[in-house]
């Protein structure tokens, strides 16, 4: 399980496999758009 955190609140969470290749909120995308 991966939490993905924003100012201390939960923006996303879920298995590696669906947050990393498939992240769901706007913050979450662009981090990981980012820092690969």
């Amino acid at each position: 399980e991966v939490v993905f955190l924003h100012q201390g609140l939960v923006e996303e969470q879920g298995p590696p496999q669906q947050v990393f290749e498939n992240p769901q909120s706007a913050r979450c995308k662009q981090f990981m758009s980012s820092n690969r």
